[in-house]
């Protein structure tokens, strides 16, 4: 009979202890021995109880120890080096040494080339605003304006002063997804026919 039929095990009965919301796990494990010791909680489920929360209080432990061994600083952000940044950069930050990407900001910002790129992006924006368009209606005479035609003839006219549309549209593309004051102009995926761009706030 004992190997046809299964042997029952104990049920113990449910017990609710009610905690307060922000109550500390020291005041949960006080409340959890004094339900054993009372006999509302069984001692093996009473020590189950309390194992986990020495395990919660131990993750708690190691992210506040994380948080006060890794503060981060403060700084600008520099695409695709998320990873440098935090394990490099933002160490000697926190050592109190110069950020090392100050360098790169400064030749950034004496850069000829992008400040011409931040005036187009502005004109752009100030015509188009996030609207869709093509080079050839940004280089048009019915949907341009002469703001921006006089910036994309500085960025994509010849030497005759002519528009070159695809002198223009080769910029448009090496310098596609550069933040510059907050703009960067994007390709458009919605539409399949002529290329278009829009501008994104960053």
């Amino acid at each position: 009979m004992e190997r046809i039929i299964t042997p029952v095990k104990s049920m113990e009965q449910s017990v609710y202890i009610r905690f307060p919301v922000d109550a500390e796990i020291s005041t949960q494990c006080q409340s959890i021995t004094l339900a054993v010791a009372n006999g509302m909680l069984a001692p093996g489920r009473g020590s189950s109880q309390l194992t986990s929360l020495g395990t919660l209080a131990r993750i708690k432990e190691m992210n506040e120890l994380e948080k006060r061994l890794k503060p981060k600083t403060e700084c600008k952000s520099i695409a695709n080096y998320a990873e440098w940044s935090d394990y490099c950069r933002q160490s000697l930050l926190w050592l109190g040494l110069p950020d090392p990407a100050a360098c790169i900001f400064e030749s950034m910002g004496e850069d000829p080339d992008r400040e011409l790129l931040g005036e187009f992006l502005q004109a752009w924006f100030n015509r188009y605003a996030n609207v869709p368009t093509s080079v050839k209606d940004a280089t048009s005479l019915s949907f341009s304006n002469d703001e921006l035609r006089e910036i994309i003839g500085n960025i994509g006219g010849g030497r005759d002063g002519s528009i070159k549309r695809k002198r223009l549209g080769w910029r448009i593309k090496r310098h596609a997804r550069q933040v510059v004051n907050g703009l960067r102009l994007v390709h458009d995926t919605s539409t399949h026919n002529a290329a278009k761009w829009k501008l994104e706030l960053s």
